[in-house]
């Protein structure tokens, strides 16, 4: 037989519902009811009608009836064998919002939701975008924490000027607090696609709103007689355009490093540049002087190794990796280590051959031994692959 506690459940299991009625109400203008709330479960009889009126005592004890809020207890008269006519109950609604929230203890969630459309509702000619919208991030919606008039407020000065390149993002004359579009930066480009019908490749607060974006630094190390400085680091602007007759006049190998420890401790011979590639950052790199040279990429040897090699090489056609090999991989199977991996196959589309074949080799050794971090192998390993190539 249903009890209170089970009731409540129920109750609370009808939320999505509840909220879904209510969104369309305050976005559609849908007015359809939602209460009363018919609450369906077991309330017949036990074995004894003693256990029946123990059970319906304790249903009465928390009902509207004695609370002043909460379930509804319809009853009927039957009769019962043994105790003539008595008092059973027929069925268990919830009467009103009042009495939902009394049960549920949704009303604050409530109030979240109508400070939410309230707020951001101006925004939207369509108003059937904003309901999918909202039904879509309920999480966000349902925040207590969320200044909605600020982000209302941020919206709206961003659809009336659509490039900011003059500004940082913390210049932009918004009155918010200032870490305010940084910290709330998935859910107003989330908004903004929606409000400008507009689908963007970036979830960069910089590339969405067209803000000027701080310099990318390129951190490099050159040996040649010509420079005389361990290393250097200059925007990436600068780094496409360093002068050929001067900078690298001698330069004819650039070696391309992921990791950081590696690419400080990179053995260099002289006339070779050392790039920090930093993970994905070295899908950036665009240098026209880089394509007259020789030009080697070396990362781990994982599928996120091999996907960032893959993208280098869109732009450097003539790369050629470096230690990206199954005799490396193999050489050092006692620092395999669990990979993760790369649904797309796209991305995989300009390795050669035997790349491929370390792809195909990690994907079956896949997860425990699909990761080779290039910090493993050894100094004296790569100086004689180095020595293979002059």
């Amino acid at each position: 037989m249903l009890t209170p506690v089970v009731i409540k459940e129920k109750a609370v299991r009808k939320w999505p519902e509840f909220r879904d009625r209510l969104l369309k109400s305050l976005i559609l203008e849908d007015s359809t009811l939602f209460f009363p709330l018919i609450i369906r479960g077991d309330t017949s009889l036990r074995d004894t009608f003693s256990e029946s009126a123990e059970a319906y005592s304790i249903l009465l004890s928390e009902s509207k009836e004695k609370k002043g809020k909460g379930y509804t207890l319809i009853w009927e008269k039957k009769n019962i064998r043994g105790y003539g006519t008595q008092s059973v109950i027929k069925s268990i609604f919830i009467e009103t919002e009042e009495d939902y929230f009394f049960l549920t203890g949704k009303e604050e969630t409530k109030t979240a939701i109508c400070s939410c459309i309230n707020a951001i509702s101006p925004l939207f000619n369509d108003k059937s975008a904003l309901y999918n919208w909202a039904r879509s991030h309920t999480k966000d919606i349902e925040s207590q924490y969320i200044d909605w008039s600020a982000v209302a407020k941020t919206i709206s000065y961003f659809l009336d000027h659509r490039d900011n390149r003059l500004y940082y993002l913390r210049e932009l004359p918004i009155m918010v607090h200032t870490k305010f579009i940084e910290e709330n930066a998935s859910l107003l480009i989330s908004l903004f696609s929606v409000v400008t019908g507009e689908t963007f490749n970036s979830n960069r607060s910089e590339d969405v709103f067209r803000l000027k974006r701080k310099p990318l630094l390129i951190r490099f190390r050159m040996k040649s007689k010509r420079w005389t400085r361990d290393e250097m680091a200059i925007p990436l602007t600068s780094f496409s355009f360093l002068d050929e007759e001067e900078d690298l006049a001698d330069i004819k190998r650039v070696f391309i490093i992921e990791n950081e420890a590696v690419y400080l401790s990179f053995p260099l011979s002289e006339n070779d540049i050392c790039v920090f590639g930093g993970g994905f950052q070295a899908a950036v790199l665009e240098a026209k002087w880089m394509k007259k040279r020789d030009i080697y990429y070396f990362g781990d040897l994982d599928e996120h190794g091999l996907e960032i090699l893959s993208i280098f090489r869109s732009r450097y056609p003539k790369a050629k990796s470096l230690m990206m090999d199954i005799e490396t991989y193999l050489t050092f199977k006692d620092y395999w280590v669990k990979g993760i991996s790369v649904e797309s196959e796209n991305v995989f589309s300009n390795l050669t051959k035997d790349e491929m074949e370390l792809l195909n080799i990690l994907r079956r050794n896949a997860p425990d031994h699909s990761r080779l971090e290039q910090e493993r192998i050894s100094q004296e390993y790569i100086r004689k692959t180095l020595s293979k190539l002059n």
